[in-house]
């Protein structure tokens, strides 16, 4: 695991310790500390936040080394920061800051504490992220699609329906008993409840927070959608996937009811081992490549949406895999022509593919058959755009993914 640099966070606490004032002006924060450490249930004290000075300590942490252990959010980002705050005062002098916020009210908490204060202070943020950001597992069901070979890698898991979930319980301090397989959520006494049969199976990852784990769970629908014959994976019912994600925890578990990112199937899909290769090869190679993630996200929040959407949304996957600044069209047509080496005049459809995304963007056209290189597209290759984008896009996703480093 990659350490952040002390030099680093004492630079986002100096400022963030700068930002809190012991009197207005600044946004009100009152809040009790101290009972660790103190007997009576702590002290309580109020304060008063610069927003924009917190703001930019909440900037330097994303951008610094340690920044990864957060999701990106700046919102985040604070609160980590005033929890940490809250509990490390003691380094800060803790209930001694009641007294300077008396003595001494014109003055930052930053001025009121020495350099030694600071840095010990920030000694212990590394741990105070690892023990606040733990490894939970997020678990969706596929129904419709069986599973013909489990899949265990570090990041995502691909489980039949009846997997034995008792590993999970002993991995996160879980009851055993409490947590079942063959229906979700896996839990035994939930209030709704679907049951789950020979055609579905589990899908998940492992992920420190519920943004990344519902990124990463696009990410395997874009494996999917791309992984599946296209017969199969455009074949989607008005259905839906049993709403819900389920969020195994240490000790503890949460389900909340968000929208499952996959598609409902018209029918079961026999899943081939091709396709099983394609998924298990394209989200491995995704784990250390930020552009064919970026492109996987992509495809998984297109796999539900209408034709026109769709092709819009995979347009963006084109430029998420290939597009360079100043030169998105060139690059991404450069792209396509040395990874899809296979598809016949490559680089000509993906011209005429980006023709009809623009006629799209730019109002030339509402839909996709509208297009005025639609019929050309056609007769010149004898197969719709709207599917043929999808196989460019698989071909590039699968050479990207085998490649040697």
């Amino acid at each position: 695991m990659e350490m952040e640099s002390p030099s680093e966070i004492v630079e986002v606490m100096n400022v963030f310790l700068g930002s809190l004032n012991f009197s207005p002006p600044g946004a009100r924060w009152s809040f009790r500390a101290g009972s660790k450490y103190y007997g009576g249930g702590g002290f309580g004290l109020e304060l008063y936040v610069d927003l924009d000075r917190r703001n930019i300590a909440a900037l330097k942490l994303l951008r610094s080394s340690c920044g990864g252990k957060i999701d990106g959010a700046v919102d985040q980002a604070i609160k980590v920061l005033r929890g940490y705050f809250i509990e490390q005062i003691n380094h800060l002098g803790g209930g001694n800051l009641i007294l300077e916020a008396v003595s001494n009210p014109q003055k930052t908490v930053l001025e009121r504490v020495s350099e030694e204060m600071v840095v010990n202070f920030s000694a212990d943020f590394a741990s105070y992220l690892d023990r606040k950001f733990s490894e939970c597992i997020y678990l969706i069901p596929m129904t419709g699609l069986s599973c013909v070979e489990e899949i265990n890698e570090p990041s995502f898991v691909w489980w039949p329906w009846n997997k034995d979930l008792g590993g999970l319980a002993d991995k996160f301090n879980f009851l055993p008993t409490e947590v079942i397989s063959g229906q979700f959520p896996p839990l035994r006494n939930d209030f709704k409840i679907t049951p789950l049969f020979k055609d579905d199976s589990w899908l998940g990852c492992f992920a420190t927070h519920d943004t990344y784990g519902e990124a990463m769970l696009r990410r395997i629908a874009g494996a999917l959608f791309l992984g599946l014959e296209l017969k199969n994976s455009l074949l989607i019912s008005g259905a839906k996937q049993p709403d819900g994600l389920f969020v195994l925890r240490q000790g503890s578990y949460s389900f909340s009811t968000i929208p499952s990112p996959l598609p409902h199937l018209i029918a079961p899909v026999v899943v081939t081992t091709t396709a099983v290769d394609f998924v298990r090869n394209v989200l491995r190679a995704a784990s250390s490549d930020k552009r064919l993630a970026v492109a996987l996200e992509c495809c998984g929040a297109a796999w539900k949406q209408s034709e026109r959407d769709r092709f819009m949304q995979l347009c963006v996957a084109f430029d998420a895999l290939f597009g360079v600044n100043g030169r998105v069209t060139q690059s991404i047509k450069e792209g396509v022509e040395r990874h899809a080496k296979d598809v016949a005049e490559a680089e000509e459809r993906c011209r005429l593919l980006l023709r009809m995304r623009n006629d799209l963007l730019h109002g030339e056209a509402f839909a996709l058959a509208q297009c005025a290189d639609y019929l050309k597209y056609y007769e010149r290759f004898g197969v719709r755009p709207s599917r043929d984008q999808i196989s460019l896009l698989r071909a590039c996703v699968w050479n990207l993914a085998i490649a040697p480093i």
